[in-house]
């Protein structure tokens, strides 16, 4: 019969019976009935199953009674009719358990009981001890579960043991205790004196003793323990995230620590073995000579490794920083030997330098974003066809100055790599923009993660930025090394002492040229040159692929593949061109310290790397002398106004700013125009050798505007084109080669800084510098090759700017100053950064304004044309049934405002925005009436032409217009004048008809 119960208690161990009889008979006194149990289990039993035979008898006699009902039960369960004397359980838990048998008839009821024991675990062992030791002897404590007393039970003798040990040690018999008799046993593992550390395997034997009910000694996972022993002494390294740098002094080379970063302010306590101690147990045994310790968040490895930081540090301190090792608790008990507090100088880093680098990138960001969204919004709407007749506008426009920014950046980044000693203010502040160089750390070059090396010295070739601007120097004092700081040879390569760091400070006897000391500066250049190609690469590789994307993604989505394309600025290489002009300085710094570092593979690097950057200058310059000087590839035409007046400060605007004339740059070969738009970042700000567009113009009109100042609009007063004076020309030659001027500067600077990258101050790189900025200073007044005069303007100050940088940096050199005049000149610089980069971002976000305005229907709303705008960013993300309703309704915005007819210079109508009904007719009639003199006149020279414009060039004559004719040639056009009375009549009932 199955067992149906729950658990059952389990009783103390009794002596099992081995006689089988009647056991526990429980009847009235006198009586005739009687239960005799025939079969029962043992009283400790391995088994979960059990089965009774039993007898009921009456009379003395002993027969068998048949009028008795008898039932059985077992513990506490229900009873049941048990008639055929026999009961067998199966699957009964360990523990105590009782049979009781029940028989009533004639003569009452009768009952008989049975209790045994139910044990089917084996017994078991389980050993405890200290896990990890530096003892020759350690305590050992065996527990069993139950008693193990037959065959024999535990016992350890010299000559055998029931307890196992494997490896440096061994149990010692004589110190076997018994600490509760058959169930628990304590005794010592001798360990070896000639192992230092290693683990002891500590194991039970196999099947040495049984239990009450007859199980077997059973191994379980406690029954062997693993006992480390280490007798090592355990080293405690005290280090810092503070840059490290060879010092020297008094002839010695010594390591000094500092740091004007708080993120460098990192302190890490590296243990070769694990300790017991808490992070904050072992805060409470650091010391600070000044600021505060705070734990850190990072993993402590196993107890290995502990990290703090240093805050609230005042401007500028030497701070000491100690561990009191005594209380640190080693897992094997090992006392730590003590560290060398480590000493380092903290100078706070301004606030003022951190900050400006900051909202400088940020406002450097936000602009490029927006100026990168409307030019994919207005490409977007001229490659839809939303934006139609004149685009000059949309694709470039003069005012617009991020290029010139972004170089502007970059020249105040590369200054702190003159070999000077900048000031802090700005030397921090140059490192907060080198992003613009790119020098950013590589993500491989992460410190490594563990900082405990067992008897460790410093590596010669470690490189700090922090020291670059060598604020602190080396001295030689008139009295001896052992007078002053009491250093003596042995100390060569060891850090500075507090003491030392101090007078090395207050010491004013220093000489300025005293050095640091770079052993090895091969790594350095590589490692220089790496960062640079290495962002160029991601940069200018990421920058270039969404490039290539975005037009891939509108060539899919146009649908009209006859009609021509026009991706306005996003045509390719336009883009390309304005990233090759920025890594412009940055190939030619990192090819120059390559050639410095005199190695083969460097040279052959260097080299091709400036060959590369010199045929880019070569090549603009081949492009601005025959393309634009020689007007084999593109014309500059202005127009220029005869016989207006202005006012006083109207001259001194136009003669410190230029005259501010509305110029257009226009491709030789029409058919070949896209290319204007390709290299426009080379030269479309810029005036060019120049053709005029005379205008004569009362002394009443001066204050006469234009409708469109971005292009040439023909007028009744206007002339035909004419050459413009030799001077002017002349002029005009030499300014469009600004450009050029601006990227040898820029190219220069890279090679000073990267030839000149060493420990010693010289003065030659900056004197180069600073004189090619004053000569383009001078240019640039002196020419104004700028078309707009706001960029004009803009452009001066910043350029000097630079050359107050790079007077400040020569006057450094020249002359010592004291710390507070070497922090006003700090500020001074940063004053200069300041006023240049807000006049160059208030311009482009003028212009970026202006262009927005543009994009509007009436070109004089800037909420129509920033919903225009938007629409256009729309454009490359819908589906292309919603884009090409959203360009229809785009278009007939369009529509709604360039209804005009424009005349340009070379005779082309176009419709215009916002002309009235007689303007445009107007300028009809001039196309007509110059179309019909030109067929009159014959086949004139046409003044526009590369011959004509030689030829006038060297003779310095201006061709007049085909207005200014001799009285001989008016009767000859009589009859023209009639043919364009009636095509005018003609024209003026088609255009009053609409």
């Amino acid at each position: 019969m199955g067992s149906r119960w729950g658990p059952l208690w389990r009783l103390p161990p009794l002596i099992p019976s081995t006689v089988m009889a009647i056991l526990l008979v429980v009847a009235d006194v006198g009586s005739d009935v009687a239960v005799k149990f025939l079969k029962v289990p043992p009283v400790f039993s391995a088994s979960s199953s059990a089965t009774f035979q039993f007898e009921v008898t009456e009379g003395r006699n002993g027969s068998s009674c048949h009028n008795c009902s008898i039932n059985c039960k077992l513990d506490n369960y229900n009873s049941f009719a048990c008639e055929r004397k026999e009961v067998t359980y199966s699957g009964l838990l360990d523990g105590n358990h009782t049979f009781k048998i029940c028989s009533s008839g004639s003569q009452g009821v009768r009952c008989a009981s049975y209790n045994w024991t139910v044990d089917t675990v084996s017994p078991t062992a389980y050993i405890s001890a200290a896990s990890f030791t530096n003892a020759l002897n350690v305590s050992v404590n065996i527990s069993f579960s139950e008693p193990c007393t037959s065959g024999g039970g535990f016992k350890c003798s010299p000559s055998h043991c029931d307890l196992l040990v494997y490896g440096a040690g061994q149990v010692l018999p004589s110190t076997l205790r018994v600490l509760l008799p058959g169930l628990k046993f304590s005794f010592m593992v001798g360990i070896s004196a000639d192992v230092q550390f290693g683990r002891l395997v500590l194991a039970m034997d196999k099947v040495f003793c049984t239990d009450n009910a007859g199980n077997m000694f059973k191994q379980s996972s406690d029954s062997s323990f693993i006992l480390h022993f280490d007798r090592r002494s355990v080293f405690m390294n005290l280090t810092s995230h503070i840059p490290e740098r060879l010092l020297q002094l008094n002839g010695l080379l010594r390591t000094v620590q500092a740091s004007n970063s708080a993120r460098d302010l990192k302190i890490d306590l590296s243990f070769s073995e694990p300790v017991l101690n808490s992070s904050e147990e072992i805060l409470d045994l650091l010391h600070a000579s000044s600021g505060l310790l705070v734990p850190t968040n990072k993993s402590n490895l196993g107890n290995r490794r502990f990290g703090y930081l240093v805050q609230n540090i005042s401007s500028m301190t030497v701070v000491t920083i100690s561990c009191d090792t005594t209380y640190i608790i080693t897992r094997q008990g090992t006392p730590v030997s003590p560290s060398d507090p480590i000493t380092f100088l903290y100078d706070s880093m301004p606030t003022v330098s951190s900050l400006l680098s900051i909202v400088a990138t940020v406002a450097l960001a936000m602009t490029s974003m927006v100026a990168t969204l409307l030019t994919l919004s207005s490409s977007s709407l001229l490659y839809s066809g939303a934006i139609s007749g004149q685009k000059s506008y949309v694709v470039s426009d003069p005012s617009r100055n991020l290029l010139r920014i972004l170089c502007h950046i970059q020249i105040f980044a590369l200054c702190r790599w003159l070999v000077v000693t900048i000031p802090v203010e700005y030397y921090e502040f140059s490192r907060g923009i080198e992003w613009s160089i790119p020098y950013i750390h590589l993500p491989w070059e992460a410190s490594s993660s563990n900082s405990f090396i067992e008897n460790s010295t410093f590596t010669v070739g470690a490189y700090s930025e922090i020291w670059e601007r060598s604020k602190l120097r080396t001295f030689k004092s008139p009295l001896t090394t052992n007078q002053i700081l009491g250093v003596d040879p042995s100390v060569h390569g060891k850090p500075l002492m507090p003491g030392e760091y101090m007078s090395f400070l207050e010491n004013q006897n220093f000489n300025p040229e005293a050095e640091f000391i770079m052993i090895s500066r091969n790594s350095d250049r590589w490692k220089h040159f790496g960062r640079n190609m290495f962002w160029l690469a991601i940069f200018g590789g990421g920058l270039t692929l969404l490039h290539v994307a975005i037009l891939c993604l509108l060539k899919l989505r146009r649908r009209d593949s006859e009609k021509q394309e026009e991706y306005g600025a996003l045509v390719f290489p336009r883009f390309e061109l304005f990233l090759v002009m920025l890594a412009l300085p940055c190939i030619c710094q990192a090819s120059a310290a390559l050639i410095k570092g005199k190695t083969s593979t460097a040279i052959v690097v260097g080299v091709v790397l400036l060959g590369i950057s010199t045929s880019f200058l070569i090549s603009l310059l081949l492009f601005l002398s025959i393309g634009i000087t020689m007007a084999k590839l593109l014309q500059y035409k202005e127009v220029h106004q005869e016989g207006q007046e202005f006012h006083w400060y109207q001259e001194f605007i136009r003669v410190t700013l230029g005259p501010g004339k509305r110029g257009q740059w226009t491709w030789t070969d029409q058919h070949k125009s896209i290319n204007q738009t390709k290299l426009g970042p080379l030269f479309e700000d810029l005036r060019g050798p120049p053709k005029y567009m005379l205008t004569q113009i009362s002394s009443k009109g001066n204050q006469a505007k234009h409708e469109d100042q971005d292009r040439i609009i023909a007028s009744e007063d206007e002339t035909e084109d004419a050459e413009a004076p030799f001077i002017q020309k002349l002029f005009g030659i030499l300014r469009i080669y600004y450009t050029l001027l601006e990227s040898i500067k820029r190219a220069s600077l890279g090679i000073l800084v990267g030839a000149y990258s060493s420990n010693r101050p010289s003065r030659i790189p900056t004197l180069i510098i600073l004189s090619i900025t004053s000569f383009q200073l001078f240019f640039l007044v002196l020419k104004k090759p700028f078309i707009k005069k706001k960029v004009q303007f803009v452009e001066i100050i910043s350029v000097a700017g630079e050359v107050g940088l790079f007077g400040a940096c020569l006057a450094l050199l020249e002359k010592d100053f004291s710390s507070a005049n070497e922090r006003r000149i700090g500020f001074f610089m940063l004053a200069l950064f300041i006023i240049t980069f807000t006049a160059q971002l208030v311009n482009e976000w003028y212009a970026l304004y202006r262009q927005v305005i543009r994009l509007s229907p009436t070109r004089n709303s800037f909420s129509s044309g920033l919903k225009r705008a938007l629409g256009g960013l729309l454009l490359v993300v819908l589906p292309t049934r919603l884009s090409t309703n959203l360009t229809n309704q785009l278009s007939s915005r369009n529509g709604e405002g360039d209804s005009g007819i424009t005349v340009t210079p070379i005779g082309q109508v176009q419709r215009t925005s916002g002309t009235s009904e007689r303007s445009w007719l107007r300028q009809l009639r001039e196309a007509a009436k110059t179309s019909f003199s030109r067929e009159d006149a014959g086949a004139p020279i046409d003044p526009s032409s590369s011959t004509y414009q030689r030829s006038v060039f060297w003779s310095g004559k201006r061709s007049r217009s085909s207005s200014v004719t001799s009285s001989s040639d008016s009767k000859s056009k009589g009859d023209g004048k009639l043919k364009l009375r009636r095509l005018y009549k003609d024209l003026e009932a088609i255009f009053s008809s609409k």
